[in-house]
């Protein structure tokens, strides 16, 4: 007597897969790759041709919270349009200051990964806040490091950081896709 655990396919008996879970071949792999190389190329195309030079919402954010938490750390700090000014540097805010890049990278993997669109929007409501949140504690991370130990801040922000950011995305990713993706049958969310 055969397990219910087991089902019989005619050359062998196999375990069930769970519904979430997607056997993944070559071929979807590649198309994976595609997706997400296309998504890049799009997100990016986008945000160089659509973005206004004189404007950017997320950076202003990111400029207005990141000053007022230093502030709130006794890390003196004044904002000039996309400056922040601190005791021993003057920070200049670039779009990628503001974790763009990350977001593009997340939101592209996301969309190109097989899964349900329920799972990709649990992804995208996590995920995104999660990644400014991380972008704003970078920031305020290496404001204070660059008050206290200025001859950290550099090591710190090209490198400590960047690595520290990486390591966070694939950990979202295969959070995500462990606890989201591969549990589509009994979820960890409730529906």
């Amino acid at each position: 007597m055969k397990s219910a655990e087991y089902e019989t396919t005619g050359k062998r008996d196999m375990p069930h897969e769970p519904r979430g879970a997607v056997q993944r071949p070559a071929a979807s792999l590649v198309k994976t790759c595609l997706l997400f190389g296309l998504f890049m190329g799009i997100f990016h195309l986008t945000l160089w041709f659509a973005m206004p030079a004189d404007t950017d919402p997320l950076r202003e954010s990111t400029i207005r919270i990141v000053s007022g938490l230093l502030k709130r750390i006794n890390v003196e700090n004044s904002v000039d349009a996309t400056y922040i000014m601190l005791k021993n540097k003057t920070w200049i805010i670039t779009p990628e200051c503001t974790a763009i890049n990350v977001f593009i990278l997340f939101v592209s993997f996301v969309l190109s990964y097989t899964s349900s669109a329920r799972a990709k929007l649990v992804a995208l409501a996590v995920g995104m806040p999660f990644i400014f949140a991380a972008n704003i504690a970078r920031l305020v991370f290496l404001g204070w490091v660059t008050e206290h130990a200025p001859h950290y801040a550099r090591f710190t922000h090209d490198y400590a950081w960047q690595a520290l950011f990486l390591i966070l995305v694939v950990a979202m990713w295969l959070a995500w896709i462990e606890l989201v993706v591969n549990r589509e049958e009994n979820p960890v969310l409730p529906r």
